[in-house]
């Protein structure tokens, strides 16, 4: 068994230089001459931190950081280098763990670095270490590790874009909360092109403890990217998780603390969240939520799964790792009511009968930009994905999810025919799918068409349960 010693700045430049040597190969992947190479090295030893670790009197392992901005309090990770002869022995684990535990003694806020994104090895050892990604550079991940100086009890996500108008509103009714515990507030600004990042920006140094962002150069959701399951989920560093989006705000200052009150004396409950009010834009008026139906004070997965009454900047629930690995997993599309059901899955729901934030409806919000059929698709893959979720759960949850996915399918088909739009082979892979799925309840709400069921279903009718229907 091999016995290290780990050691901080005693290496050499002769050291360094031997060890870059070993572990990069001949090739200095990272340097384009040697006389380049020299200058990195001496630049490692004069300004960053060095650590170490040693098998007798040979450096077999080097992270080197920068620990020198004391502004920003932010470190900068230079390298990781193991040689290959003593990889996969936890190396690279233990001295970025030192860099972390360094930083932290050094009262720094975080740490950053950058990978290939080809890099798959390296990314999950500082995945393991608690790195996330929180930036795109070419063809490489920026990722940054936030350090905790207190104990953080909720986690507040917040995703925005051009949300200029609207960012102060909400940034103050986050800072405004009276609580006998730390919180913190996980912005993502998704490459706004408007003055919203700026903004964010002079949050950020007035509350550096409190105000933790990312600053996208490249729009993430039109890419296809999950926001808070990607980037904001996985660096939450409390018990609890908080929603609330930059064009929504809080207006109770106590909201935070009523409901970590009662998930802290109840633990049997995953979700808690409160009434809400609208906010018309276009008639600049304030009125009752007309947009979610009204339920009891206690619910559960049953009531939820018919439809969802949770406004996003009304909850807060348990963080749950098993829930995230899940969404983060999903290849299907993900939106705040799957991760309300997967939550319901391990607790009861309570309801706040106050009015506590404000939801904002504007023409220009992500969701009120689209079209019916854009909604509707999206509703499809939501639909699809919780069947899938839920296929091993509960058969009564199953069913009403194969209902409604039923009937999101029938609503297209309808938009389609209704319209006139000729989708012939998009409506077949539909029908196709949904037979698979949930075929009696689509051949119940298409059974005034049955002229088209025999045409486009005939050649499923190896389906038993579709047959069934069909011989009736």
């Amino acid at each position: 068994m091999n016995w290290f010693d780990y050691k901080i700045n005693h290496a050499s430049t002769h050291d360094i230089r031997e060890h870059l040597h070993q572990a990069w190969g001949n090739s200095h992947s990272l340097m384009s001459s040697d006389i380049e190479m020299e200058i990195y090295i001496e630049k490692i030893r004069v300004s960053a931190y060095t650590f170490e670790c040693w098998d007798g009197n040979v450096l077999v392992g080097l992270v080197a950081c920068y620990l020198n901005d004391l502004k920003s309090k932010t470190g900068f990770i230079t390298n990781v280098s193991v040689i290959s002869d003593c990889q996969k022995k936890g190396i690279g684990y233990k001295l970025i763990t030192n860099v972390i535990r360094e930083a932290t003694r050094l009262t720094f806020k975080k740490i950053k670095l950058e990978v290939w994104r080809t890099n798959e090895q390296a990314l999950l050892l500082y995945e393991k270490s608690g790195f996330c990604i929180s930036g795109y550079k070419e063809d490489r991940y920026e990722m940054t590790y936030w350090i905790d100086q207190k104990n953080i009890c909720v986690s507040i996500s917040c995703i925005t874009y051009n949300h200029e108008l609207y960012i102060r509103q909400c940034m103050e009714g986050f800072l405004m909360q009276k609580t006998d515990f730390n919180f913190e507030v996980l912005i993502h600004d998704d490459a706004s092109t408007d003055d919203t990042a700026n903004i964010i920006r002079e949050y950020e140094q007035k509350y550096p403890d409190i105000i933790k962002p990312i600053y996208q150069i490249e729009n993430q959701y039109s890419k296809g990217i999950i926001i808070s399951v990607t980037y904001n989920f996985p660096r939450a560093k409390g018990k609890y998780i908080a929603l609330c989006e930059g064009d929504d705000y809080w207006t109770d200052p106590y909201k935070l603390q009523k409901q970590i009150d009662f998930l802290e004396a109840n633990p049997d409950f995953s979700i808690c969240f409160h009434n809400v009010k609208i906010r018309e834009e276009e008639n600049n008026c304030i009125v009752d939520d007309y947009i979610t139906r009204d339920v009891p004070d206690i619910t559960d997965i049953y009531q939820l799964v018919e439809d969802n009454y949770i406004h996003t900047p009304s909850v807060v629930f348990r963080k749950n790792e098993d829930v995230i690995k899940e969404l983060s997993s999903s290849k299907h599309y993900i939106m705040d009511y799957v991760l309300h059901l997967l939550n319901a899955r391990y607790g009861k729901i309570k309801k706040i009968p106050e009015d506590m934030a404000v939801y904002r409806v504007h023409v220009n919000g992500v969701w009120s930009m689209k079209d019916n059929e854009f909604k509707i698709r999206r509703w499809i893959l939501v639909m699809k994905g919780l069947v899938s979720f839920f296929k091993q759960y509960d058969d009564k949850v199953l069913d009403i999810l194969k209902r409604k996915y039923a009937q999101t399918a029938y609503s297209l088909v309808t938009l389609y025919r209704r319209n006139g739009i000729n989708q012939n082979e998009e409506t077949d892979e539909l029908i196709k799918d949904v037979c698979e799925i949930s075929p009696y309840y689509f051949c119940n709400l298409m059974n005034k068409d049955l002229f088209l069921l025999e045409k486009k279903i005939n050649k499923y009718k190896n389906n038993i349960l579709c047959e069934s229907v069909f011989k009736k």
